[in-house]
């Protein structure tokens, strides 16, 4: 999966044109794992509907852990990008 600006350049390295992060983001909102999500009583309110649980569910703050975690794996791939020479993620290929 794709956790990282490392795990980036590597999956572009092996000839991804997509990647996917769906884990990742859940982690950044603080997804502790308890494999609930299919049952309504996820503890952290990521993944249920029930207001209950949903309380615990801070938007304002979560917004900026994921959107700092975004940022900072964007800009760690750029800088291992520029650190293998490269200019462009473009030109990161298999071959």
């Amino acid at each position: 999966g794709v956790l990282s600006g490392f795990s980036m350049v590597r999956t572009m390295a092996l000839g991804a044109d997509v990647m996917n992060s769906a884990r990742a983001m859940l982690f950044s909102l603080g997804c502790i794992q308890a494999l609930k999500c299919n049952t309504n009583k996820c503890p952290t309110g990521i993944t249920t509907q029930d207001p209950e649980l949903v309380s615990g569910l801070d938007v304002d703050t979560k917004a900026v852990r994921v959107f700092t975690y975004h940022k900072n794996t964007c800009h760690n791939f750029y800088e291992m990008i520029g650190a293998i020479g490269l200019d462009d993620p473009r030109k990161l290929r298999p071959d």
